[in-house]
């Protein structure tokens, strides 16, 4: 059969602690060795940790992609206060950052919300909130460099958000961002909200890779 494949090119391939294994074996060396039996049977027996895991980058939207939170945080702060309610921004940090309108709600109204109720109320803060950002819209610091870095690296990026498709947009078409993701998951695709994880499960998926 053929030669045993130059040691320096099967390195490249593994992961990092299995190079100095393969590279004691007797067999494996710097040049073609013609025994190749006892190689081909190390290396059928490491396969399962040597080859590369795939791997994706899962990126949330807001506070991520672009640094929107503090417009997010004004448009809640302005809604809130029509309602006679006044939010303390640590306290809505803590305990309801990223989550659904209709739980933002709940948490503050202090009552169960029926979904028409909260659907007419994430128009209302939605749309205060783009209006607040869209002087400001940019990419966050870096985002640009590290997706052009992921494209050229081979790896899958996936964006995955608690905001529905009319914020998506306004980001994603609106930064031009869009061709950059291979996938993209958004609250409007999910039964569970944040902080259950079914937005990243749903990604990872799409992006055909395994959680872990």
């Amino acid at each position: 059969g053929r030669h045993f494949p130059d040691v320096s090119l099967l390195k490249s391939d593994v992961t990092s602690p299995c190079r100095k294994v393969l590279a004691s074996f007797p067999c494996i060396r710097k040049k073609p060795h013609k025994d190749t039996s006892y190689a081909r049977k190390a290396i059928g027996s490491l396969y399962a940790i040597t080859v590369k895991r795939e791997i994706a980058f899962l990126l949330d939207m807001d506070g991520v992609v672009c640094h929107n939170m503090p417009a997010h945080e004004e448009a809640w702060t302005r809604f809130f206060k029509t309602k006679g309610i006044d939010i303390e921004l640590r306290e809505f940090r803590e305990n309801t950052m990223g989550m659904p309108t209709r739980e933002v709600l709940r948490y503050y109204y202090k009552r169960e919300v029926p979904p028409e109720e909260a659907n007419a109320a994430a128009v209302v803060k939605e749309a205060l909130y783009r209006n607040l950002y869209l002087p400001e819209r940019a990419p966050a610091k870096g985002l640009l460099r590290f997706l052009q870095g992921a494209r050229a690296g081979g790896y899958r990026v996936g964006l995955g958000t608690g905001s529905k498709d009319d914020n998506v947009t306004f980001i994603l078409d609106g930064l031009e961002l869009r061709p950059w993701f291979d996938a993209v998951v958004d609250g409007g695709m999910v039964t569970k909200g944040k902080p259950d994880p079914e937005t990243f499960l749903i990604l990872a998926d799409k992006l055909k890779v395994a959680p872990k």
